[in-house]
């Protein structure tokens, strides 16, 4: 004997209706994540914004939860600009930017969450890195490549602040020239790089050639030292002589027996051994 199941509609009302209930309760509910921020509409009309993250509420027909991210958002692009010199330079810029959420409300009425980029960042920045390209001449502007990155920033700051949007980075990548300029600029390195080789020649020969003038300075000097201290010994040398004689004479004149003392004093303690005969002119030895 087979068992037959009875249909019993009141069951199946009741799983429809926990069915739609649970629907609704579900679409009720609408998760903001974390990075993001949420602003409510009612019937279209925005009524309130900065949601936090997390489970919010909502009536399913009438209202929306949109979450927008206000974590950092990259730009990467190739843009050409023209220098002060005419040069064509394609330049890598990368842009990191954000949205304050004190703004969202704006930027949805008025740009679009979505147009962000298209309708600010993009037309901004080809602008102002236009602007501050032509600034500088081709050589200049690798050199300077800090100096414009930190103009070109602060720029963007100044021109999308009004707009809720932050500039958190900036950098220019790489600067492309033309391979005929490019190699222009090595040519002139190198160049550069060979004069200031020959100046340093240069220099380095111009230091020796002071040296040795230097050195043969100090050697004359020298030698006029020597000179002067040989003359003066010289002349030192004769006054003394000078005064010895004078004083020689001054006691020959006032002492006759001066002679014999210096006869006594040149007298080598030996007697003669010959004499000198008086009426002729025989030498004959002593005995």
């Amino acid at each position: 004997m087979k068992t037959q199941i009875k249909f019993r509609p009141r069951y199946a009302v009741i799983a429809v209706v926990a069915v739609i209930v649970i629907i609704f309760a579900a679409s009720c509910l609408v998760t903001v994540q974390a990075g993001e921020i949420g602003y409510r509409t009612s019937l279209g009309k925005i009524v309130e914004t900065e949601l936090q993250p997390g489970l919010h509420f909502r009536f399913p027909i009438t209202q929306k939860i949109v979450p927008v991210s206000v974590q950092e958002h990259v730009y990467n692009t190739i843009t050409p600009a023209f220098t002060m010199d005419m040069q064509t330079a394609d330049i890598n810029v990368i842009v990191n930017w954000a949205v304050e959420p004190a703004y969202i409300k704006f930027l949805v009425e008025n740009i679009g969450v979505d147009q962000i980029e298209a309708k600010l960042i993009v037309p901004r920045v080809n602008s102002v890195l236009k602007n501050t390209v032509g600034l500088y001449n081709a050589s200049d502007l690798v050199a300077s490549r800090n100096i414009v990155s930190d103009l070109v920033k602060n720029a963007l700051s100044d021109t999308l602040i009004d707009y809720g949007i932050r500039i958190t980075g900036f950098s220019l990548a790489n600067i492309d020239f033309s391979d005929a300029f490019e190699q222009a600029i090595e040519q002139k390195v190198q160049a550069e790089q060979e004069a200031l080789r020959a100046k340093n020649v240069t220099l380095q020969r111009e230091e020796e050639n002071t040296q040795a003038v230097n050195k043969a300075k100090a050697d004359a000097q020298m030698v006029q030292l020597e000179a002067d201290a040989e003359a003066y010994s010289i002349r030192v040398r004769a006054e003394a002589e000078a005064e010895a004689i004078r004083l020689i004479q001054q006691q020959l004149s006032t002492n006759p027996l001066y002679v014999e003392y210096l006869k006594a004093l040149a007298w080598d303690g030996k007697l003669p051994t010959t004499q000198l005969s008086p009426n002729s002119n025989i030498i004959f030895d002593l005995p």
